[in-house]
């Protein structure tokens, strides 16, 4: 790790040697001939190396290639490597530099966001003794993207160790004599000169819903934003680039149906009539590309569960996997780019868009939206409460997922309307809702694959006869792992239930929910 730079934006018409000229009154100036180069700077679609802090920015040089992981704030070195950046994390060679930079993307791919041709122009200050004590880098570049044109010069100032002060007063030099201001990050200035906004996308919705809004308003508010995240990542989804696009789209999908099926009477039927099917359809089509991305993405934790000498013994699977996913992804590819599914996104936004006015919209669009989601918040909870008390030791599969579903919409519930309630509190809730819902998600998925890794075998068998048995002994013990991870979930569901449903929370939701609808007819 390399200590931070300082970066000032130079007058205009001020050229590399005027820059030069002026540090010379701290000491001799040593040049060296300019150099070109083109950087290119990645970023994940949801901008997680921005949210980090951070920057991955590849330099290509005429005989030289390296990526600079560099903090946004001072430009500081985290890491480097000679090599060109790459797709994901994991193409990274192994080392610390992986591990942080996995920490942060996860399973997204590295996409770029902004580039462009620089012209460096390098220089050393030197002491009486011509000793190097400051790096000196004035800088022309040019954007790559939407016509070329030029960014602003810049000078950079590196301090060396051991020669601080030459540094600030090189700084305090160049402040005064120039009134420069300090540089934003060059990644930061070229997306602003190209139009783009960084963070300009996350899955998560951004509502500030009032409680005297109308429900038909305040509807079509949750599930335009649904729509925008849907559309967002429609083409990453369609191109397979990475695993989370699919998931945020269906993520907003199921969400979009969960409000439809569960906010009666706002919407008018005949729109849900139509809409209904389609959006089943949509998540038809996009569960099986779905479940063999979260195999894949499961796949080190897999490999890591069983004996070291059986762990070659798994890749024959991860194989198989591997072409199924790409199989699928080539049938959903073509669904998600057929008439059908653009027919279906351009209507939902044209409806959504339409005026309220519309005689179509019933009566009870009309109504406030505090009073229609309190009404459907608390009887979601109560019927929670009265699923679980049920769940004991002995309870089969199907009733966990019905208590799991029903966990779903209500979370689904408090977090469309979460801006009514109060901020603390409304969320307190939903952090001790969704580590049960996970919970209970964990029990259902692990018996989703175990079926499936059986499946998974009698398909290999049949197909691959040419396998040793070590290989199907190897998923038989990883079934094993797996149904051990299931008995786990298993026994924390009592507990994370009461956790839940206790007292607290009982009154709680009371306090939120149920007297915000009734306390006038109470009154009354």
């Amino acid at each position: 790790m390399t200590r931070g730079s300082c970066h000032y934006l130079l007058p205009e018409n001020h050229t590399p040697q005027d820059s030069f000229t002026l540090l010379e009154a701290l000491g001799k100036v040593k040049t060296k001939a300019p150099e070109k180069s083109c950087r290119t700077y990645f970023d994940t679609f949801d901008w997680r190396l921005h949210r980090h802090g951070s920057s991955l920015m590849e330099e290509r040089r005429s005989h030289q290639i390296r990526t600079w992981w560099r903090r946004l704030a001072d430009n500081m070195t985290l890491g480097q490597i000679s090599m060109s950046t790459p797709r994901f994390a994991r193409d990274l060679p192994r080392g610390p530099l992986r591990e942080k930079i996995a920490s942060i993307i996860e399973m997204r791919a590295l996409l770029p966001v902004a580039s462009v041709d620089v012209v460096a122009y390098q220089g050393k200050l030197l002491n009486k003794n011509g000793k190097s004590v400051l790096r000196i880098c004035v800088e022309s570049a040019i954007l790559n993207e939407g016509g070329r044109f030029s960014l602003p010069h810049r000078i950079r100032l590196e301090p060396l160790n051991g020669y601080r002060k030459h540094y600030d007063h090189a700084r305090k030099l160049i402040e005064k004599t120039l009134s420069c201001q300090t540089a934003e990050a060059e990644l930061e200035e070229a997306l602003r000169c190209l139009g783009k906004k960084s963070q300009d996308y996350s899955g998560k919705l951004d509502l500030n819903l009032v409680a005297s809004m109308a429900s038909g308003s305040a509807i079509k508010l949750i599930l335009e934003q649904l729509l925008t995240i849907m559309e967002c990542n429609l083409d990453g989804a369609r191109r397979g680039t990475d695993s989370e696009f699919l998931h945020d789209f269906r993520v907003a999908l199921r969400r979009t149906r969960s409000l439809v099926n569960q906010i009666k009477g706002v919407l008018p039927d005949q729109v849900l009539e139509r809409f209904r099917p389609e959006f089943k359809w949509l998540g038809e089509i996009t569960g099986p590309t779905r479940d063999l991305d979260v195999y894949l993405l499961k796949w080190p934790t897999y490999q890591m569960s069983l004996p070291e000498p059986m762990r070659n013994d798994l890749e024959p699977l991860h194989g198989f996997l591997t072409l199924r996913q790409k199989k699928a992804q080539k049938v959903l590819a073509r669904q998600l780019a057929s008439k059908r599914c653009q027919r279906l996104l351009r209507e939902w936004r044209e409806f959504l868009e339409m005026p309220m006015e519309s005689t179509i919209w019933p009566h009870k669009a009309e109504q406030s939206i505090g009073k229609i989601a309190s009404r459907r918040i608390w009887k979601t909870c109560r019927q929670v409460w009265k699923k679980g008390a049920v769940i004991d030791d002995s309870s089969p599969p199907e009733a966990l997922h019905e208590l799991r579903i029903a966990c779903k919409k209500l979370r689904y519930l408090m977090e469309f309307f979460q801006s009514l309630y109060p901020a603390d509190v409304i969320r307190k809730l939903i952090k001790t809702l969704k580590e049960f819902q996970d919970n209970l998600g964990g029990f259902q998925d692990i018996t989703i694959q175990t079926s499936a890794l059986h499946q998974f075998r009698q398909e290999m068998q049949q197909e691959r006869s040419d396998l040793p048995d070590s290989v199907f002994m190897a998923i038989e013990v990883l079934i094993d792992h797996v149904h051990c991870q299931q008995l786990a979930f298993r026994k924390k569901i009592g507990s994370l239930f009461t956790d839940f449903s206790a007292l607290a929370n009982r009154r709680t939701c009371r306090s939120l929910f149920r007297q915000k609808v009734f306390q006038k007819e109470t009154a009354k």
